[in-house]
């Protein structure tokens, strides 16, 4: 009866006319669905995903930035995703565009290897990009080693480390991933309060 906007209705007692309140007498009942919509929520809250898209090849990199972003994940701050996650059995191809369409952060590993891989740079990064020009996901490209990226899609994209100064390049790598880092942290900040407490993805 809420549902329809309905708060009372009149009942008969004796020769009296009360009205009930629906919402005093639904109060503590669990309707169905409610649970399993709660603990959704619950499951969800505040964690930002973030998607890897990255070449095989800079594997030791990208363990190395995930390293730096420990915290944020302890925190509950944000839940990594990148395929060496797949496990045996699965469909390794539906898994990665699962877990593409619903990160709310996707990080573009910049490489001469990234760039050459047909996989990382046609369909990965392509649909990347269509969901940030549709205000679905922020696309952050981290520039992991020196390569020729001016002229690619996401050139018009502020890039990680400062000034696009590949990581591998810097006199101290820790340094490097240091501002790596407190940039995707800016982001997920940016992120969870332009969706509140809870971010649905």
């Amino acid at each position: 009866m809420e549902s329809n906007g309905i708060n009372k209705f009149p009942k008969v007692a004796g020769s009296a006319v009360i009205e009930l309140d629906v919402r005093e007498l639904l109060n503590g009942v669990d309707l169905e669905g409610t649970r399993r919509k709660e603990k959704i929520i619950e499951e969800r809250r505040e964690a930002v995903g973030l998607f890897y898209s990255y070449s095989h090849k800079d594997e030791t990199l990208r363990n190395e930035l995930e390293t730096h972003l420990k915290l944020l994940q302890r925190q509950g701050l944000i839940e990594t995703w990148h395929d060496r996650k797949i496990e045996a059995g699965e469909e390794w191809k539906r898994k990665i565009d699962e877990n593409l369409e619903r990160a709310d952060i996707i990080l573009l590993l910049i490489s001469a290897d990234f760039m050459a891989s047909d996989y990382c740079y046609e369909i990965e990064m392509k649909r990347a990009l269509e969901r940030h020009d549709q205000g679905e996901a922020r696309v952050i490209p981290i520039i992991l080693r020196e390569v020729s990226w001016m002229r690619a899609p996401f050139a018009g994209l502020q890039a990680l480390p400062k000034d696009g100064l590949a990581v591998t390049k810097w006199p101290d790598k820790d340094s490097a991933w240091r501002n790596v880092s407190e940039g995707i942290e800016r982001v997920v900040e940016g992120v969870r309060k332009k969706y509140g407490r809870f971010i649905l993805y």
